[in-house]
């Protein structure tokens, strides 16, 4: 496909052409607004503090970033200038606001980015847009007030430093950062900053649920809310709750019997062993500093060193590792306006001052209600106009670099029973997650006329069936052909039925997936590192043939389990089943899964039935079990307590292994693990594929099952169909040429 022949998509190069007085010709039109209705209240309206999924949508809108993002999930390097990308055998062009120039630094380890920027970028006031807004709305995120973000996370050189206003901080060590995570003095601390708060808030949810009818099996069995508390948050065996029903007495003893473990408290929790992480170390290298500094009050860093001004247009940012980290945290980082948000008469660059007081960005995030500060505005296609009571207006920036919007107001409303909105008028664009009973409304929506239309879009968490290696073995040899052999028998089978389950489960707009998105890479299925999991007998050879009957793909698919069976050493008879186990091996298998939703089921739970039913004709026992407690599963995820059993991750599979969740912890994953983190951002997709390679195909340790999937519903009757965002995916899509939309 040429050049010329790219489809422009909004803000392209091809439309990147603005002019500094606005055409206020065409705000005379009467034309119909655009009516969004999604999830939230709308009532945070800076660029600082997006929560909800309106918060957000109204963010994107009025708002724009330094990077970009391609349908496949890679960074737009050359925004300004625009260029292209072919997705699905089509060539689509991208814009932005700068052109990004990457340099490395092999002997420091550094990347530098170098962010130059069109100069005829405008806010929606009229004013330029420019280095200092860059840098301000980079100081803001980056602000100790501002808590543990992707930027704070994306390695920028100075930025620990500056944070902990000390000059120390970034010479420690991953050792000695991990021997005072260990240490007394830190565990006070965790209890005091972290557990403590977090369980205030437990306690106060703890007795929300009297009164709640689908919790009964909790509270009924336990009619004082301490006890279910304890139950439900309390560590230490045996532990009796003070006489005199003192709950701070009570939320501090159980702090304390979390210690160290922030891990564990975090599981319990929240239900994520990983969610503190950053707050812990964070904490443990505040406490180093002091200590190593041997004062309160260390010596000042005014700025950070990797961030620095090269002109009026120009930023540059260097980053330890690849940049990966910086890529993705700016691709969503709102460039806000230092005129508007901050204080112009506190910015002074070179002497490290940026638009608002230090260790007070927060008050950019709070500061809703006191004037401009609770209406957003920014360089993006739309500026916020009214809030009226039957909605959010917004309307088309006249200043926008991308061109004119195709529909000059959008109203924002709440979201409510999605195919519904669609089909009575109420709304032209809302979202839904994919249940069995959105495909009920959508099909009763579309009996007599077709009203809804409907893109489903994978990526939004996922679920595994995990088989445990620790557990799941020969002769207590988790990773030995035999191993890997029994775990494939069992996997292929749940393989085969894991599409029909997840469509009964979800509906027919579930996504079956047979590896999950990895930080928002989308895999391509073209790909000569890909490969389609469990799909090929022990010879390595396809189990199915196009023209089979149904019949004869399950004589097939019995044929390659007791080749995987033999292969791991069982004994089979003449007539297909198995008769005797190898040595160190068993017959009886568990597979567990914990329920969903009030009506009980799981995405994964036909699938396991089918498999057992065609494992039981091989002459090997599956035996399915259905916890009415999904938390029972997750305290298991790194040990050896349970065979089979499916989980719901919401993080990169690739985390969970480094983590040693799912029992994948091996040298040899470890290594996949280092080699994709280092690589560069054209090789990430093959590298962090590799892992999963290994993982899901050599050790046959999972069987991914489903992504939770959004499913976007749009009127077929008041939007023009070929103005909507074509080849959708959850890299890119329709919010992000929403300017491109037109009605009808």
């Amino acid at each position: 496909v040429s050049e010329t022949a790219a489809v422009t998509t909004s803000a392209s190069a091809a439309a990147l052409a603005s002019e500094d007085e606005p055409d206020n010709n065409n705000a005379k039109k009467e034309e119909k607004p655009l009516v969004v209705a999604l999830e939230g209240n709308a009532e945070q309206y800076t660029p600082f503090i997006a929560e909800s999924e309106l918060d957000k949508f109204i963010n994107k809108l009025s708002g724009v970033t330094l990077l970009g993002r391609t349908r496949t999930g890679r960074t737009v390097m050359n925004g300004a200038t625009g260029e292209t990308e072919e997705y699905n055998g089509r060539r689509y062009e991208y814009g932005g606001i700068a052109d990004t120039v990457v340099t490395a630094d092999e002997e420091a380890g550094t990347y530098t980015y170098t962010f130059n920027l069109r100069s005829d970028i405008k806010f929606a006031d009229g004013e330029t847009l420019d280095a200092d807004d860059v840098i301000f709305s980079l100081y803001a995120a980056l602000d100790n007030s501002a808590g543990t973000n992707a930027l704070t996370n994306a390695g920028i050189t100075g930025a620990l430093n500056y944070r902990f206003n000390s000059p120390i901080a970034e010479d420690i060590t991953d050792e000695l950062l991990k021997e005072t995570l260990a240490s007394d003095e830190v565990a006070v601390i965790l209890r005091d900053r972290l557990y403590i708060p977090v369980l205030e808030e437990q306690y106060e949810n703890v007795l929300s649920l009297y009164g709640d009818g689908s919790v009964n099996i909790y509270t009924s069995s336990y009619p004082d809310p301490d006890d279910l508390f304890v139950f439900f948050y309390c560590v230490e065996s045996g532990y009796e709750k003070p006489e005199d029903g003192d709950k701070s007495t009570l939320i501090e003893d159980i702090a304390k019997g979390y210690g160290n473990n922030y891990r564990q408290f975090a599981g319990r929790t929240v239900g994520d062993e990983r969610m503190f992480d950053e707050t812990a170390e964070y904490l443990a290298i505040e406490y180093l500093t002091k200590q190593q500094s041997g004062e309160e009050t260390p010596e000042e860093v005014t700025n950070i060193s990797g961030i620095k001004k090269t002109g009026r247009f120009g930023v540059s940012v260097t980053v330890r590792g690849n940049g990966r980290a910086l890529e993705e945290a700016l691709r969503d980082l709102i460039i806000a306006p230092l005129h508007y948000y901050g204080d112009e008469s506190m910015y002074d660059y070179n002497a490290g001052r940026f638009g608002f007081e230090r260790g007070h960005a927060s008050d950019l995030y709070s500061d809703l209600t006191d004037g401009h500060r609770g209406e957003p505005m920014g360089a993006g296609a739309y500026t916020f106009s009214e809030n009226a009571a039957d909605g959010l207006i917004l309307t088309a920036n006249e200043y926008y670099y991308g061109g004119k919007a195709a529909t000059r107001t959008i109203k924002l409303i709440t979201a409510g029973d999605a195919a519904m909105l669609i089909a009575d008028g109420s709304a032209d664009i809302t979202t839904a997650m994919s249940a069995a009973d959105l495909t009920e409304q959508i099909e009763t929506a579309n009996r007599s006329l077709e009203k809804v239309n409907v893109f489903t879009l994978g990526g939004y968490g996922f679920g595994v069936l995990a088989l445990n290696p620790q557990s799941v073995n020969i002769a207590g040899e988790p990773f030995s052909d035999a191993s890997c052999a029994l775990r494939k028998a069992i996997a292929t089978a749940v393989e085969y039925y894991k599409e029909a389950s997840v469509k009964e489960y979800f509906g027919e707009y579930a996504s079956v997936c047979d590896y999950p998105v990895i930080d928002g890479i989308i895999p391509d299925t073209q790909a000569d590192y890909y490969s389609a999991p469990f799909v090929t007998d022990s010879s390595g050879k396809p189990i199915f043939d196009e023209d089979m009957t149904a019949r004869e793909r399950k004589e097939a698919l019995k044929k390659a389990c007791l080749g995987y069976l033999a292969k791991a050493g069982y004994k089979v008879s003449e007539e297909g089943v198995i008769t005797e186990a190898p040595e160190g091996g068993r017959l009886v298998f568990s597979a567990e899964y914990g329920t969903m939703s009030e009506a009980g089921g799981h995405p994964a739970a036909a699938a396991l039935n089918a498999a057992s039913g065609l494992l039981a004709e091989l002459g090997i026992t599956l035996n399915v079990v259905e916890l009415s407690d999904p938390g029972l599963l997750y305290s298991d995820l790194a040990s050896e307590a349970f065979e089979l059993a499916a989980f719901y991750d919401t993080d990169t599979l690739v985390s969970s292994f480094l983590y040693g969740f799912y029992n994948i912890n091996t040298d040899e994953i470890n290594e996949l693990i280092s080699a994709a983190a280092d690589a560069e951002t054209e090789d990430a997709p093959a590298a962090y594929y590799a892992v999963y390679d290994k993982a899901i195909n050599e050790y046959a340790a999972l069987v991914p099952m489903y992504e939770r999937s959004l499913n976007v519903l749009y009127s077929a009757l008041r939007i023009d169909g070929s103005s909507f965002t074509p080849d959708m995916t959850t890299a890119y899509n329709w919010q992000d040429e929403t300017d491109r939309i037109v009605m009808k």
